[in-house]
């Protein structure tokens, strides 16, 4: 005789799992597309035998195999439930996490047409990606190894005005300090050129100094 036509037990948890899961389907929105009353599903979990028709039906909606829902024999459902019994604990520990996970999922998501955008202008723009590099590296620094980094920068095309070295300094975050350990080091003279209003004080290196 057809298994087809005959009552067949359900595993409802194991059902409802899968429209949820892995169709991404409410109970209802699964029942209706199974031309089934909104509550048809969510019913089976009173009393799970139904028509072979409809298992099959509701198998082939799945995409899965005739047995594929088919509830165990008692024995082997107690046998089973023994040999998976694991700490209620952990069952917390692993809910918290993949509750995490779907919401950082959701996140990702939402944020992945900006993070494709961001993408696409650093793929296209080497310059942008040295500038993230150059960035990273002065993370890493020490105060004094900035400020020496920068004073070197800002002194490689020839002698600059002393005020705008230490502006440029301050806007990016080099302590005045270290800044006035590391001119001193390398060598840096400061003089004055002009009078009066049209005066100016310069930070250059002296000869030898370490450029």
């Amino acid at each position: 005789m057809d298994s087809r036509a005959q009552t067949v037990e359900i595993d409802h948890d194991k059902l409802c799992r899968y429209i949820r899961d892995t169709l991404h389907m409410t109970l209802i929105d699964f029942s209706y597309s199974i031309g089934k009353s909104k509550s048809y599903i969510s019913g089976l979990a009173r009393n799970p035998k139904v028509p072979g028709a409809a298992y099959s039906l509701i198998c082939e909606k799945c995409r899965v195999p005739f047995s594929y829902f088919e509830a165990a024999p008692q024995e082997e459902r107690q046998k089973s439930q023994e040999q998976t019994s694991v700490n209620p604990e952990l069952l917390l520990m692993l809910k918290s996490l993949s509750d995490s996970m779907i919401a950082m999922e959701k996140r990702l998501s939402a944020m992945g047409g900006e993070v494709s955008k961001v993408l696409q202008k650093c793929s296209a723009n080497t310059l942008q990606l040295e500038r993230v590099r150059d960035a990273l590296e002065k993370l890493s620094m020490s105060d004094y190894d900035r400020a020496e980094t920068y004073l070197k920068a800002s002194l490689a095309d020839g002698d600059r005005i002393a005020s705008d070295i230490l502006a440029n300094a301050e806007a990016e975050g080099i302590k005045t300090a270290e800044l006035m350990k590391a001119k001193n080091r390398m060598g840096i003279r400061a003089y004055t050129t002009g009078y009066g209003k049209s005066q100016k004080k310069w930070w250059g290196y002296e000869k030898g100094g370490i450029k």
